[in-house]
């Protein structure tokens, strides 16, 4: 049960998107606010109260990026993000993606026919 909620937690997570960070770095900042203001109230400054607060909470950045990773599909985040780049620099240089796709295409076919002529003669019993 406990892992069809968290993969229904994760692909909620990756429609809501933008908007449920939003919701919690806003979280978090509440969470700030009230420890500051518990800061203020036994009698720091305000700056003070708020490296307080920074300090007990701890690394905001760390937080914000292990829940990235517990509600999304990280990898899969990671793989499209590798596509787009990939795809983005094969569109700055054409003569060098007409070359790769050339030899993946001449690759791809030698490799079809040789199996294509191996298969029969080898690997299929005789009748």
């Amino acid at each position: 049960m406990t892992r069809l909620r968290t993969l229904l937690s994760k692909v909620l997570g990756l429609l809501r998107g933008r908007r449920a960070d939003l919701e919690f770095a806003q979280e978090i900042e509440d969470h700030l606010a009230l420890l500051a203001d518990r800061f203020v109230r036994d009698g720091m400054t305000a700056d003070q109260a708020r490296h307080a607060a920074l300090r007990q909470f701890g690394n905001v950045t760390s937080v914000r990026e292990h829940r990235m990773e517990m509600r999304s599909f990280a990898s899969l985040q990671a793989v499209a993000q590798d596509v787009r780049q990939g795809i983005r620099l094969l569109g700055r240089t054409p003569g060098w993606t007409a070359v790769a796709v050339f030899t993946l295409a001449l690759g791809i076919g030698a490799n079809t026919a040789i199996f294509g002529l191996v298969q029969p003669i080898l690997l299929e019993p005789f009748p």
